[in-house]
């Protein structure tokens, strides 16, 4: 899975945020806002990436246990999924 090419990650300094470029603004207007660690999470996305890549990841950086990081990155994918930002 990827960030869809009509969408890029900013950092403002304090947070992230996802904005629609292109033609994806036809169909979302807004911008998403992300905390650091979901930042993180949707700057993995700027290349092809699994599920469990991205889990992997995030344990391995944060010290997190497992099972609390899984479910915390597959309900913010499942978000960004909602929203039609990411490609499977």
């Amino acid at each position: 899975m990827r960030l869809k090419d009509d969408f890029i990650l900013h950092n403002t300094g304090e947070d992230f945020v996802i904005i629609a470029t292109g033609e994806a603004t036809k169909n979302f207007n807004g911008i998403i806002k992300l905390n650091n660690m979901g930042g993180e999470i949707v700057g993995l996305l700027t290349t092809d990436i699994s599920e469990e890549e991205i889990i992997k990841a995030i344990v391995e950086k944060y010290e997190v246990e497992y099972e609390t990081a899984k479910e915390d990155i597959l309900n913010l994918l499942d978000s960004l999924r909602k929203a039609g930002v990411i490609l499977d």
